[in-house]
């Protein structure tokens, strides 16, 4: 006789459940590879160092938040720009690490991207061990 069982794929990969939003943060190869680990914080309170080509994910409560990268310490600056997201429970988000490059300056920031860019970046990264709850 032969069992079948099935695993929501949504409880594996830490799917946002009915009370909360889940936030995937990706980071591609080839932004400020040379700075290290990036640090990402949401309502100025640090997530993780997110490294190259890596990815973590974390739930927060619906509402609106503000989210933010800076390349170098765990303190948040308050001269960081931050993005306000309006989280929903039971959907979720995901955020890609990126560059605009200026003349003097080069502004690293997180911008929000579709479910169809986080399914063509995902394939590529792997999870940061480092940023496990």
């Amino acid at each position: 006789m032969l069992a079948v069982f099935f695993i929501p794929v949504s409880n594996i990969f830490g799917q946002a459940n009915k009370e909360t939003a889940t936030v995937y943060f990706m980071r591609t190869i080839g932004n400020f590879s040379a700075s290290g680990a990036m640090n990402i914080f949401v309502d100025s309170a640090f997530q993780c160092k997110l490294n190259e080509s890596r990815y973590f994910t974390r739930n927060y409560d619906p509402g609106v938040h503000l989210f933010s990268v800076q390349a170098q310490g765990k303190k948040y600056k308050k001269r960081i720009e931050q993005i306000p997201l309006e989280l929903e429970a039971g959907k979720t988000y995901y955020l890609q690490l990126a560059v605009m490059y200026d003349t003097f300056v080069n502004y690293l920031y997180l911008k929000e991207v579709t479910k169809n860019t986080a399914n063509l970046v995902m394939p590529r990264l792997i999870p940061d061990a480092s940023c496990a709850k």
